[in-house]
């Protein structure tokens, strides 16, 4: 999406919370360098990751 829009580098700092589901909650910029055009492109990434569990020790 990014490259597909023009936008030329950048970095976006997150902050975020795992859920207990494995869904991503909370997103919040911490700090942004480059096209803020970066936020969307990040966000809307973050948001359709699912973690999973890990092995119980």
């Amino acid at each position: 999406m990014a490259k597909s829009n023009g936008i030329r580098e950048g970095a976006v700092k997150i902050q975020y919370t795992v859920l207990s589901t494995g869904l991503v909650s909370g997103i919040e910029v911490m700090e942004l360098t480059g096209d803020p055009r970066w936020i969307q492109a990040v966000t809307s990434t973050v948001q359709r990751w699912k973690y999973k569990a890990s092995p119980k020790e």
